[in-house]
């Protein structure tokens, strides 16, 4: 099984729980949703394998995505367009 970290996000009063593969340091899956353009997930891998790292969301009861926006930033070895 993977690695899972869970942070609570507010969705109206639904509770969510981001969740990944794992982190690298510092830089674990709640900073992918803390609203900061500057902060950052990891994932525990450099030069990942596909599907080897991977961050997503989870809900108890079934709940209405809109809108989910990724910021790829940095170097380009960190960066996937798959």
């Amino acid at each position: 099984g993977a690695d899972a970290e869970a942070a609570a996000l507010d969705a109206g009063n639904e509770p969510i729980a981001i969740e990944a593969s794992g982190q690298y340091g510092a830089s674990s899956p709640s900073k992918a949703t803390d609203g900061q353009t500057w902060t950052e997930w990891r994932a525990q891998c450099f030069a990942c394998e596909p599907l080897e790292a991977w961050i997503g969301f989870s809900a108890a009861e079934a709940v209405d995505v809109r809108c989910v926006q990724l910021w790829q930033w940095g170097e380009n070895e960190y960066m996937t367009d798959q």
